[in-house]
């Protein structure tokens, strides 16, 4: 046992005195670029996550968007009820499929109700959606609104913008009722 011990403290001593002895090379380490956005994990502990923005002003077009281009009523019937029809621009990046939700604040001065849904894929569009609405005049003067939500799709148990934008409507006078 102790002649092993011996022999190989030896040899080890002998590798040493080699590896001492040779030439020195300098060595640079580094690590690919990611190609993803860096996940919640890679976020320091303690710091909250991000939500999704709310009538985003940036364009870079690295960014969902949503944006109102434009809204046309006809002419309500005599029941207030009108068909409301919205331009829409969006830009989808992040995921392949969404969802362009339109909604108006008819229950609520300050909550929209979603009125329809329209399946989007991922790139950059514009397209219209419509519907029947009968317009609200809230008290205090509170603007009645339309309201466009962009979400990925599937959904996750819960539902989560991606970005959304509101604008104020200015309905048309319902006509008057016959006497």
């Amino acid at each position: 046992m102790k002649i092993t011990r011996i022999i190989f403290g030896l040899l080890l001593a002998a590798g040493a005195h080699l590896l001492a002895g040779a030439a020195t090379k300098e060595v640079l380490l580094s690590t690919p670029a990611r190609k993803e956005p860096p996940s919640l994990s890679d976020k320091p502990r303690g710091s909250a996550p991000t939500g999704p923005e709310i009538d985003s002003g940036r364009r870079g077009g690295l960014e969902d968007t949503v944006e109102i281009v434009g809204v046309t009523e006809e002419k309500p019937d005599v029941s207030g009820r009108r068909k409301v029809t919205v331009r829409v621009r969006y830009v989808l990046v992040h995921y392949p499929k969404g969802v362009l939700s339109l909604g108006f604040n008819l229950k609520s001065a300050t909550q929209f109700v979603q009125v329809t849904n329209r399946p989007v894929m991922a790139g950059e569009k514009e397209i219209e959606m419509t519907a029947t609405i009968v317009p609200v005049t809230w008290p205090k003067a509170q603007p009645f609104k339309v309201y466009v939500g962009l979400s990925a799709e599937p959904h996750p148990g819960q539902w989560s913008l991606l970005v959304a934008k509101a604008q104020v409507l200015k309905p048309i006078a319902a006509p008057a009722p016959p006497h």
